[in-house]
């Protein structure tokens, strides 16, 4: 016969449980399907980026504690806007750094030149917002620009 009943062990042994680890920083999964509570055990530890969560074995980032996001490095991946940080912005991202696209400063709209001067008008602010593809010199760029009501597509080859 136990000297305790079985609830209040259970009990006793769940409160234990729970004060080993009040110190260990928790998180969850970032799946909205899965959402399991993690232990960060390795905070502070830069190194550990990319790790699989035990319940539902998908890659989240460590540091994150988000979604894996290949190709992008933390400090790149928390300066993006909310709407950036999708799986498939990703990979347009990473598309665009392998086609050597560059982004427009006003509308983030990227461009890729094919032809003509290094100077693109915004789609956005066709009356003042041109800016200068001169420090890419060696990209390629192309862009929809609105001139007299009419949607054209821009495009440039290499200046050389």
């Amino acid at each position: 016969m136990p000297l305790l009943p079985k609830e209040l062990f259970d009990k006793w042994n769940d409160a234990l449980c729970e004060a080993l680890f009040v110190t260990v920083p928790k998180f969850y999964c970032p799946f909205k399907d899965c959402s399991a509570m993690l232990l960060d055990e390795n905070e502070g530890v830069e190194d550990i980026r990319e790790s699989e969560c035990p319940f539902c074995h998908r890659l989240f980032c460590a540091r994150c504690h988000v979604p894996w996001h290949p190709g992008i490095d933390c400090e790149e991946y928390q300066t993006l806007n909310a709407d950036e940080r999708g799986r498939e912005d990703l990979l347009v991202r990473e598309l665009a750094n392998e086609k050597k696209w560059r982004r427009c400063p006003t509308c983030k709209f990227y461009v890729e030149k094919t032809e003509g001067c290094l100077h693109i008008t915004c789609r956005i602010e066709l009356v003042s917002a041109g800016w200068c593809l001169f420090a890419g010199a060696g990209l390629s760029f192309a862009m929809l620009v609105e001139n007299n009501g009419l949607l054209l597509m821009v495009v440039a080859n290499q200046v050389k």
